[in-house]
């Protein structure tokens, strides 16, 4: 809330900044389940509002280790959540989706290119696509 000088007051600083630090360490909590894919727990933690695009040390975020695992039931939690950011890539310069054995899990592989395909014309990131290849990402 703003006074009369158009200055936030302290109280209300102290609150954006505990509820940013609230789903941060949430964030971080959410990567540890979707590391041992604990969808119980997973699911909680969005519910009760976890940043899902926190990084690790790595740079991971909770999708990608939930890429890892190449559980399709922790990416659809992740996805579902409606605040995920396919376009964040690793520390080694990886997306989710590299990070998925297409070869042993092409069904989860072909679901996080089509998220992140379309996260991406949302956000008009420009597609190095060539325009003669015909994809199906719908």
């Amino acid at each position: 809330m703003l006074d009369k000088n158009g200055i936030q007051s302290n109280v209300t600083c102290l609150v954006e900044f505990r509820r940013a630090a609230n789903a941060r360490r949430n964030g971080l909590l959410l990567i540890e389940a979707t590391t041992i894919n604990d969808l119980v727990a997973i699911a909680a933690l969005i519910a009760k509002g976890a940043d899902v695009n926190v990084q690790d040390g790595f740079g991971r975020t909770s999708l990608h280790r939930a890429a890892l695992n190449g559980s399709q039931d922790a990416c659809g939690l992740i996805i579902g959540s409606g605040k995920c950011n396919p376009t964040i890539h690793d520390h080694f310069d990886k997306y989710a989706s590299d990070l998925v054995n297409w070869r042993e899990n092409y069904k989860l592989w072909r679901k996080l290119i089509n998220f992140e395909v379309k996260q991406a014309k949302k956000m008009g990131v420009k597609l190095l696509v060539d325009e003669n290849i015909k994809l199906d990402f719908d």
